[in-house]
C-alpha cells in the first residue's frame, strides 16, 4: 500500500493512525481540509485516541459551526476544542457517557449533563426534559434520607 501511495513507513503509519481513530463521521462533517495537511489529521487521531474527543463531542463541536465555514477551519475548531479540554481534563474534569448521546462532565466547581437532542436520543431527550425537576426532586430527597441516617 505505501508503493502505492508513494509514502514512507512513517507516513503509512500515520494515515493509519487518522483512518483508525478518527470516526468516520466526524471524517465526513469536517471534509476534506485540503489545506491542512496530514499533521493536524494525526493530531486529530490523537485527541481521539488520548480521550480528549469523544465522537459526540466532535459532532455536537461540529453541528455548532456554520455549514458555510471551510472544512480546513472546522478541522481547526475541533483541533482547538480538543486542546481545551485536554487541559481542563488535567485540572480533574472527568467526563463518562453513560449511553450513547448522554455526556457526564464532573469538574471541581460543578456537575454537567448534556444529552443530545437530535437522532435516536431525541425521544429520550424529551422524556427527560418533562421529567428532570421529578427526577432531581427524588434523587435530593433520597439523598437527604441517606445522610440524615448517617449522621444520626
Amino acid at each position: 500500500m505505501k508503493r502505492v501511495l508513494n509514502l514512507s513507513a512513517s507516513g503509512l503509519s500515520h494515515l493509519t493512525k487518522v483512518t483508525q481513530n478518527v470516526p468516520f463521521e466526524v471524517g465526513e462533517m469536517i471534509g476534506a481540509a485540503p489545506k491542512s495537511g496530514r499533521p493536524k489529521w494525526t493530531a486529530l487521531a490523537e485527541h481521539f485516541l488520548a480521550g480528549k474527543l469523544t465522537i459526540d463531542d466532535a459532532i455536537d463541536l461540529l453541528q455548532a459551526v456554520e455549514p458555510s465555514v471551510s472544512s480546513d477551519d472546522r478541522l481547526e475548531t475541533l483541533l482547538k476544542a480538543a486542546a481545551k479540554r485536554g487541559a481542563r481534563q488535567k485540572d480533574g474534569v472527568g467526563e463518562i457517557s453513560p449511553i450513547d448521546g448522554v455526556t457526564i462532565k464532573s469538574g471541581s466547581g460543578s456537575l454537567t449533563l448534556s444529552v443530545r437532542k437530535t437522532g435516536s436520543n431525541a425521544d429520550f431527550a424529551e422524556w427527560l426534559d418533562k421529567n428532570l425537576t421529578k427526577i432531581i426532586k427524588q434523587s435530593h430527597a433520597e439523598f437527604t434520607a441517606v445522610n440524615n441516617k448517617q449522621n444520626n
